[in-house]
């Protein structure tokens, strides 16, 4: 059994050559002027971020096991940081707040009991 191999010829090599300096000169002129810096938008929203069950000894704990004592968490770069306390409403009030009683003093500033909304 024989294998043809076969041997490029001068045109074929010159075809290529030809289709890679098309293609470089596409992607060239496709891609633009990157050297204008554009002014940027003013921002329209604001993202929260939401640790739902961590306080300052979970954040202890990540800093501990993480980063050790010479080394900051990359969340202690964020220009602004908040606690907020969201211990449930009613007469057993309790330490554990759930996530929707949670939820609704986040959005509304009004806590309510365990298991409800709103």
């Amino acid at each position: 059994m024989s294998v043809i191999q076969r041997i490029p010829t001068r045109k074929s090599i010159v075809a290529l050559a030809a289709a890679a300096l098309v293609l470089a000169l596409v992607m060239l002129i496709a891609r633009g002027d990157s050297s204008k810096a554009e002014a940027p938008t003013p921002a329209t929203s604001v993202i929260i971020l939401s640790g739902d069950g961590m306080g300052i000894q979970q954040r202890t704990a990540i800093q501990y096991a993480l980063y050790g004592l010479n080394k900051r968490q990359p969340m202690d770069a964020l220009p602004y940081t908040g606690f907020l306390d969201t211990i449930s409403a009613g007469p057993k009030a309790e330490a554990v707040t759930d996530s929707a009683a949670g939820a609704t003093a986040w959005a509304i500033g009004k806590k309510t009991i365990n298991g409800y909304t709103g």
